[in-house]
């Protein structure tokens, strides 16, 4: 049996019963499919489009990107395909049947469908290398290109796939097939196969170029053109049969090409490379592209207009004339560092460029906050419904006193970049970030002191506190320290070389700490951080963001989403898509949200927020035991934000209950009771740690008290 589960089992249910400090968060209820909600349609690259008709576009990309217009491309939705492949070409001879090609697991994939998308058939029968471009003439006559000089051809529709020699062991990128018979493929080295007998023999024209050709199209049966590595473009207007070099007027990789006519062309690359030709590919010309950003495909629309995708996900159109340019990609790309939620309905998300994001339904829809500056913002907490802080670049923190609607810049006196905030209270904060720079305020954030040491290398990339005295940061080089008082000292509690990148306690006993490096490595404790377990994590998965409602449930994100119901023994992975998440928040009952590149946040759960727990974490109730060590006698004081039902228990470290100090309805405000130092039977109690729990019906407390003689 695990550790982990072995001490719950023990403890008989106390400790999930009596010392979880963190409630009105939980991950039962939350369903295991992951929905983009911003931005939309989604945020992952797309690789290549097949436009049907003037309503029907078809897209595909990464992690089994699948699009779908019936617009014309200005609305687009998300197609199911079940897996998470890397879509790299599609071809559509109708509006139901279709057939798309790429790489799942480093070997070759082929889907095909016969009812618009609704559903795929895989057509691998045996491995295949990895494959690149698809292009059919008709619903039953089609070819496939791939590595290592792989051609296939089919004329049933797929049902099989033939191999072709192409008397080339280069990679094939890109297909063009005109009829029955004849087809171009271009490919690594400046490579030109050729076919005029259906595959049965291929030859190879000179290209006039050593520079890899990533795509080939025509706009007749004579006139087209290809191009590739370092600006390179060849044309040809005898069918493929020769080639000629033309300038392409770049040197930037050029990625993709279409033709709308034998005359009209435009290619598109990295850096923004997007230049087009009146003449089939003799001559090229810049054309101003709508963003800067780098372009991964391109095609016409039936009237004219231009199709045009990049990282992450745009969905750019233009009208007929080129002067006039739409993105279908709303809502905002830029990378998204973390989020935390001061209701189960409110939550804020920041980011790059001073990105700040906004939800009061629970994560359904966002509003764009203006933060008052580009800076990069990398970390958000939430002291109640109302106070939060963001931390980022040189030293950068806001505040917000109205649960995220403004934002107002704190002077902090450090330029050393801020990583994670920990919000305790209204008044009481711990920013941690470059150098292991820690710096601790006491009044809101009018004045902060710097209390960390100077690392010159290191990182403290997150931080957590389980109440207002208990808080752990972890770092990028694999630190773990602790404080009890606050966040004023910290003392090292775990060293090692993991490349740690969150850090999370349900309680003052049970952590974990994730990361990636070496090992790509867990880190679990039982017993408040005094002694660290090591695991590999789930599937070799880089991890950085993990949440957990009690010590045996959590989800946990990074290179996918993971969740485990047994302290993290076992590890679940929930299907999402092929994204990098930075950051995950359990809102409530039946809901979380993840963040990551390209603006993604992802929403699992109930769509109806008034089914979410209405609670939020640290926010209706307030504890502190002092003094701390004590001797003979400690105050426990704590406030109530309404009347509540309280009941507070001494612990031994153990999670054996040893006293029950009080369990009666108090009314809102302060209070405080004293414990002496005995047991429930009056007995004095030895020297040494135990644990002061304070419980209401919808959330707790917990603090590590010391009682000395």
């Amino acid at each position: 049996m695990n550790t982990r589960s072995k001490l719950i089992l023990t403890l008989n249910g106390l400790l999930l019963a009596g010392l979880i400090s963190i409630s009105g968060q939980a991950t039962a209820g939350i369903g295991h499919n992951w929905q983009w909600v911003n931005p939309q349609p989604q945020a992952q690259g797309l690789e290549d489009y097949s436009v049907v008709d003037s309503n029907i576009i078809y897209a595909v990309g990464v992690g089994g990107s699948v699009l779908r217009s019936d617009d014309g491309g200005l609305g687009w939705r998300i197609l199911p395909t079940g897996n998470l492949a890397w879509l790299l070409g599609v071809d559509f001879t109708d509006e139901l049947t279709g057939t798309m090609v790429g790489e799942e697991d480093l070997a070759g994939i082929i889907l095909r469908t016969t009812d618009g998308g609704q559903s795929w058939q895989d057509q691998v029968t045996s491995p295949l290398p990895w494959l690149e471009s698809v292009d059919f003439i008709d619903s039953d006559t089609g070819v496939i290109v791939g590595w290592s000089g792989a051609i296939y051809w089919t004329t049933d529709g797929g049902a099989t796939w033939t191999p072709q020699d192409s008397g080339t062991t280069e990679r094939l990128y890109s297909v063009h097939l005109f009829d029955a018979t004849n087809a171009v493929v271009v490919g690594g080295g400046g490579v030109v196969c050729r076919t005029s007998n259906a595959g049965a023999t291929w030859y190879h024209p000179p290209s006039n170029t050593t520079d890899r050709l990533e795509a080939v199209d025509f706009g007749d049966a004579l006139h087209g053109a290809a191009v590739g590595r370092n600006g390179a473009a060849i044309f040809t207007t005898n069918g493929g049969e020769t080639w000629s070099p033309s300038v392409s007027g770049t040197s930037n990789w050029l990625m993709d090409l279409t033709f709308r006519d034998a005359d009209t062309a435009v290619a598109v690359g990295v850096l923004g490379a997007f230049i087009f030709s009146t003449n089939g590919g003799i001559d090229w010309s810049p054309l101003v592209p709508p963003d800067t950003g780098s372009w991964n495909a391109v095609d016409f629309t039936s009237g004219g207009g231009i199709l045009a995708t990049g990282d992450p996900g745009s969905l750019w159109q233009s009208d007929n004339t080129w002067s006039t340019w739409v993105n279908a990609q709303t809502g905002s790309t830029n990378w998204l560092q973390g989020i935390s939620n001061a209701t189960s309905e409110i939550a804020v998300v920041v980011g790059y460029g001073g990105a700040l994001l906004r939800t009061d339904d629970a994560g359904l829809n966002w509003t764009e906050i203006d933060a008052g500056c580009d800076t990069t913002l990398r970390g958000v907490d939430f002291a109640d419904a109302e106070t939060g802080m963001a931390v980022g670049q040189d030293g950068f923190i806001l505040r917000t006193d109205d649960s995220g609607l403004t934002w107002s810049p704190l002077t902090t006196g450090s330029t050393r970049d801020l990583w994670d905030v920990a919000c305790i209270d209204a008044d009481h904060a711990v920013a941690v970030g470059e150098g292991r720079s820690i710096l601790h305020t006491a009044d809101g954030g009018t004045t902060w002191q710097e209390v960390g040491e100077n690392h010159q290398y290191d990182y403290g990339q997150a931080v957590y506190f389980v109440d207002d005295l208990s808080g752990w940061f972890c770092t990028f080089y694999g630190f773990v320290f602790h404080t009890d008082d606050g966040g004023l000292t910290w003392e090292s509690q775990h060293s090692s070389f993991l490349d740690l990148q969150d850090i999370h306690f349900t309680d003052l006993l049970n952590g974990i700490s994730v990361g990636g490096v070496d090992g790509n490595a867990t880190l679990l404790t039982e017993d408040g951080g005094l002694n660290w377990s090591w695991q590999s994590n789930p599937e070799g998965a880089y991890l950085n963001g993990v949440m957990f409602s009690d010590p045996l449930t959590g989800i946990a994100v990074g290179t996918g989403i993971f969740r485990t119901v047994d302290g993290a023994a076992t590890w679940q992975r929930d299907f999402s898509y092929s994204v990098r998440l930075f950051d995950v928040c359990l809102m409530g009952s039946g809901v979380a949200l993840a963040v990551g590149r390209g603006g993604t946040i992802l929403r699992a759960g109930s769509d109806d927020p008034t089914s979410v727990f209405d609670g939020t974490p640290r926010a209706k109730v307030a504890m502190r035991a002092y003094p701390n060590p004590f001797n003979p006698r400690i105050t426990v004081a704590f406030s109530l934000s309404r009347q509540e039902k309280v009941q507070i228990t001494i612990f031994e470290l153990t999670g054996r209950k040893v006293r029950t100090l009080v369990a009666r309805i108090f009314t809102a405000g302060d209070h405080s009771v004293e414990w002496n130092g005995r047991d429930d039977a009056g007995r004095t109690l030895a020297s040494g740690g135990y644990l002061v729990r304070l419980g209401t019906d919808l959330e707790s407390r917990t603090q590590k008290i010391m009682l000395i003689k």
